[in-house]
C-alpha cells in the first residue's frame, strides 16, 4: 500500500510540476505605408485567344485548350520580401482549374492558370526573395515586374447534343500579396 500511495504522490508531483511551468509566445508585427499595386490600381486582365465549340467537342474531359504565355505586372512594392498567393473558385472534380462563371460556356470549359511548372499557382504562392532578387528589385518600381503564367481552357464536361456553349468565358482570381522582413 506504501508503494502504491509513494507512486501515487510521485506522479502528482510530476504532473502538477509540467502544470505550473509556462512559456511565453510573442507575436510581433509591423504596419506598412503601402503595399504592391497589381496592375493598373489593383486590378489585371489576361484576355485568352478564342476557341471553337469543334475544337471543344474534340477534347477529351481534362483537355487544356489555347494555353499560352502571358502576364500581370506587380509594381511599387515596398522593399521586403513578398509572397504572392492566388485563391479562386475551383469546379468541382477539378482542383486545378477555375470557375468559369458564364454560361452556357461555363457548363463545359473552364479556366486555368500555372507559374514556375506547377500545374496551378491556385492555392499555392510564388516567393520574390532572395533567389528573386532582380524580380523583386523590378517589382519595387514604377515600371514594375511581369509576373509570368500560363492560361487557358480547361474541358471539364461534354457538350450537350442540341446545345451550344458559344459565349464569353469569365474566371476571378484574388492575388493576396504577404510582405516579410
Amino acid at each position: 500500500m506504501k508503494k502504491v500511495f509513494l507512486a501515487a504522490a510521485v506522479m502528482a508531483a510530476l504532473v502538477s510540476g509540467s502544470a505550473l511551468a509556462s512559456d511565453t509566445l510573442t507575436i510581433d508585427g509591423e504596419m506598412i505605408e503601402s503595399g504592391c499595386i497589381v496592375g493598373n490600381n489593383g486590378n489585371a486582365d489576361i484576355n485568352l485567344d478564342k476557341i471553337t465549340v469543334d475544337q471543344l467537342k474534340t477534347a477529351a474531359i481534362g483537355d487544356k485548350l489555347a494555353e499560352e504565355a502571358s502576364s500581370f505586372n506587380i509594381h511599387d512594392c515596398p522593399a521586403y520580401d513578398i509572397l504572392i498567393s492566388f485563391s479562386a473558385d475551383v469546379p468541382p472534380g477539378f482542383p486545378q482549374a477555375i470557375v468559369n462563371d458564364l454560361q452556357p460556356s461555363g457548363d463545359v470549359v473552364a479556366h486555368y492558370m500555372f507559374n514556375n511548372d506547377r500545374m496551378s499557382v491556385v492555392g499555392a504562392g510564388a516567393y520574390l526573395g532572395d533567389y528573386y532578387e532582380d524580380a523583386r528589385a523590378q517589382a519595387q518600381t514604377p515600371e514594375g515586374y511581369d509576373f509570368p503564367v500560363w492560361v487557358g481552357y480547361k474541358k471539364i464536361a461534354e457538350v450537350q447534343p442540341g446545345v451550344s456553349p458559344a459565349g464569353l468565358t469569365h474566371s476571378s482570381v484574388t492575388v493576396d500579396i504577404t510582405y516579410m522582413q
